[in-house]
Order: structure tokens, then sequence, then C-alpha cells
């Protein structure tokens, strides 16, 4: 089971971008270039700044880049293919009270039947979201090639490695770059050369422990709040996928 840590940066930029934190990922950037995940101190929060002529950033960042979003190229990518499960007020968090018509505008978002949308790369994300880049956002991280899999990372020498005991509970923590809603899940798949792929990860999804997680601004200030989880409509079916 998974006990949940949701570790903030309150930072002005608009982005829906986010990112593990713990444990830390081996696949999240090119080593020495991207921050890996952290608790507390460096690499912890909703870290995701990118090195910019005009506006320089520590170029230490980008891990949040990593992901997928639709594109002229990929234009079903992270759009769910059939009609909507997710349509109770308490699961989602914009356009709560609409669901179904013209002014439904979420009925095609990820959230709205959760694990069903397609996805890019191999359960790990791509380089900018997508082959094309979008003019709403999405670049990718340091070192990267856009659309570059993230699975084709070396991976740093000598770790980080996390070693869990099955049927233990354990603390996880994601960063979040900026709130546009939706939700999240957590899933394994084994890491042997060739094998690792989203439809492995649907097999192992991973269930939450408890009611309640925890927000922790980057500060280290962290407080207790309710999780809100969903186990109907979602993919695989009875895989448990929490609201943002």
């Amino acid at each position: 089971a998974v006990i949940m840590i949701l570790l903030l940066a309150f930072l002005p930029m608009c982005s829906g971008h986010g990112q593990l934190n713990y444990p830390p990922s081996t696949r999240q950037g090119i080593a020495g270039k991207t921050w890996p995940g952290a608790l507390a101190g460096q690499g912890a929060g909703g870290y995701c700044e990118q090195p910019n002529s005009e506006n320089p950033h520590n170029p230490l960042n980008g891990a949040c880049m990593l992901f997928s979003q639709p594109n002229i190229e990929q234009p079903d990518v992270s759009i769910i293919p059939g009609e909507p499960t997710n349509n109770d007020a308490k699961f989602r968090t914009h356009n709560v009270n609409v669901s179904g018509g013209p002014n439904d505008w979420t009925r095609k978002m990820p959230w709205r039947a959760p694990g069903s949308a397609p996805v890019l790369g191999s359960g790990c994300g791509v380089a900018g979201g997508g082959n094309v880049r979008n003019q709403n956002g999405g670049w990718p991280p340091t070192g990267m090639a856009l659309g570059a899999d993230a699975i084709e990372l070396p991976g740093p020498e000598g770790g980080p490695v996390t070693v869990w005991q099955v049927g233990s509970h354990v603390k996880v923590a994601w960063g979040m770059w900026a709130n546009h809603g939706g939700g999240y899940s957590y899933r394994l798949c084994k890491n042997l050369p060739g094998r690792v792929t989203e439809e492995c990860f649907q097999r192992t999804p991973l269930r939450f422990a408890g009611n309640t997680q925890w927000l922790q601004h980057i500060n280290g200030s962290k407080f207790e709040i309710p999780r809100v989880t969903l186990s109907n409509g979602t993919f695989p079916a009875g895989s448990e996928w929490a609201r943002q």
C-alpha cells in the first residue's frame, strides 16, 4: 500500500506538470542535468525550470517535462477513447457540475476515465510531451531531444536504488508545478530490458493506505488532508486513482 505525500512549490508559472519525488526516479532526465527527486532540500517540491537565454534558470531542472500531450502528429494522446466514467463532482476538480452536452469541456480529459487514455513512451513519458512542440507549452528536459522516450536514459551510475518489501506500507511523493486538476495513481513494472511498457505498468497498480495524504511545502511545513480515491470506472478495472 502507498502512503501519499504531495510536495508543492507555489511559483508564478502557468503549466500543468508534475514529477516523481520519492522514491527518486532514475528516468526523469539526464544525470547531472536534472535534479533527482527528494522529500526535502534540493529536488523537493515542484521544481521544473528550464534554461532560457532571456531568463536563465538553474540548468539542473526540467524533470516534469517528461509527459504526454496531444499534438498535430499524435492527436489522440491523453484523450480517453470512450465515454467518461468519472462524472461525480466529488472526484473532479474543474467544471464539476457539468456531465454532458456542449459545456462539458473536460469530457475527453484523462481524469474522466482514469487510466484509459493512451500515453507516449514506455510508461515514463517522453521529452516535451510529444514529437511536436505545442505553442501552449512543452519542451524537453535539459539535454534531451523532443519526443525522446525516458526509458532510453541510462540512469545515474550507482543508484538511486529503492527497496520495498512485498505487502508493506511505503511512503511516496510527487511534486506539482501547477494544479490544472486531474489525479494520480501509482504502478509498478519490472525494470527488464525491452519489457518496460505502459501495458506492463497497467498490470500492477498499487493501492493507497488509509484515507489521508499530506501537502508539504518546499519550506518543510506539512499539512494532513483527506484523500479522495476512486476505484469505479478506472482502468484497469478496480484500480485506485486519487483526485488531485
